[in-house]
């Protein structure tokens, strides 16, 4: 694999977001950041196949076929359309005799008496059978060998079967007034580092000591720091979103026997010092963040 830019095969891996992080699990791809022209780009990551890319692929492939499975289902059912049935009123009609003779026609206010006979009919057997229903007696429940308890709660039940609003029952038991509970006294917040501005970059040689000074116009923390032997080279980075200040230059060109060069670079939650050494293993290395700045230095072995 070679830069997209300069088609340099010195290349390091760089850091990734966490869109990044997540793709990197799916697919076998991630960031790279040229050692030579400081180009990021992408590439593959080897080996193309492990464990976990496995089950993220595999949990993907499985809500895929569940959304097709359930999209196909609901396309299937189809609530069926209600037939109307259309009634036609005959003007006349015909009515064969007992005798098995001819039938004889009966005219239009014949059949409406005695459709008017007929419903008359089943109104009175329907007002004979809801008398007999009235007239049988309700069974009442005993409850006098139940608690004070039952009887209410039997009471309560049939009032909600039958659609009335049900009885309040009032407690004897005093509740105790709710005690309130005193405010704590909260604890001091620290205001977490949000990043500010990269002012000034100034760089210096004292015999066998590098010394790299950078001012800040607040307060620095590290997040983390390593010193990388495949480039070789030292990388600091601080908390927060960082800045440089109009006219400083984000490669500063060193050129001497420890440091070559310094670079400097924002991210949305950190910033990046790298220091491209000239030697292979470095001396003692120390960094000392304060409240205008952090000072880097690298001495010799």
């Amino acid at each position: 694999m070679k830069c997209w830019k300069c088609k340099n095969q010195d290349y390091n891996p760089s850091h990734r977001n966490k869109v990044e992080k997540v793709i990197s699990n799916i697919f076998p791809i991630r960031p790279y950041r040229c050692d030579s022209c400081d180009f990021r780009f992408y590439g593959l990551i080897s080996p193309l196949f492990n464990r976990s890319r496995a089950i993220s692929t595999g949990i993907m492939g499985l809500l895929l076929a569940l959304f097709v499975v359930s999209a196909l289902v609901s396309f299937d059912e189809e609530e069926p359309t209600p037939k109307t049935e259309v009634t036609q009123n005959t003007e006349s009609a015909e009515v064969s005799g007992s005798d098995g003779g001819i039938a004889t026609p009966v005219s239009k206010p014949e059949v409406e008496n005695g459709a008017a006979a007929a419903s008359t009919n089943a109104t009175d057997n329907t007002s004979e059978e809801i008398g007999l229903e009235d007239e049988t007696p309700a069974i009442e429940e005993d409850l006098s060998g139940h608690s004070d308890f039952v009887k209410t709660q039997l009471a309560r039940n049939r009032s909600i079967s039958a659609g009335e609003e049900p009885p309040t029952v009032v407690s004897k038991k005093t509740e105790a007034p709710a005690v309130k509970a005193s405010p704590k006294a909260e604890a001091p917040r620290v205001a977490a580092i949000s990043g500010g501005q990269i002012t000034a970059v100034s760089s210096q040689l004292e015999g066998k000591v590098f010394r790299l000074e950078i001012e800040t116009n607040k307060p620095v923390s590290v997040k983390k720091q390593w010193l990388d032997e495949r480039g070789p080279k030292l990388v600091v980075n601080l908390k927060g979103a960082w800045s440089l200040k109009r006219g400083l230059s984000a490669k500063i060109p060193v050129g001497d026997s420890l440091v070559k060069r310094v670079r400097l670079g924002s991210h949305p939650n950190y910033f990046t010092i790298v220091l491209d050494l000239s030697m292979e293993k470095p001396g003692k290395t120390t960094v000392e963040p304060g409240e205008k700045g952090i000072v880097i230095t690298i001495s010799k072995p």
